[in-house]
């Protein structure tokens, strides 16, 4: 072993039987103790669905998805409609006027 090693294993042994003897005792002073929660609280999102009052806050079909909503219970902003892929039930807004097309070309259907 080489004398730098040597050295450097010697403090390194040093260094943890000095921090092993050390203890430190730390008390809180009761007013800057946070409290714990004692209730629970249901808490909905300001951006969830079932809080929207108008058009622009209504959440795109797959951030709704991300937020837990199933895909037969997706909002639509108004003007249009829901209509799931054939392919993957994945939902879609689609304008009211051209959801019979989608339909009538089998790229989807209207929930039930």
């Amino acid at each position: 072993m080489t004398a730098w090693a040597q050295s450097s294993n010697q403090n390194a042994t040093m260094e943890n039987s000095t921090s092993k003897n050390a203890t430190t005792s730390v008390s809180t002073p009761p007013e800057q103790v946070i409290p714990q929660a004692t209730a629970v609280v249901n808490v909905t999102h300001q951006n969830h669905p079932s809080n929207a009052t108008n058009a622009s806050e209504i959440l795109s079909p797959r951030a709704q998805m991300a937020s837990g909503i199933a895909p037969t219970d997706v909002k639509c902003a108004q003007g249009f409609s829901l209509v799931l892929n054939a392919f993957d039930s994945r939902p879609a807004c689609i304008k009211s006027e051209d959801v019979a097309s989608f339909v009538a070309r089998g790229w989807g259907h209207t929930p039930t």
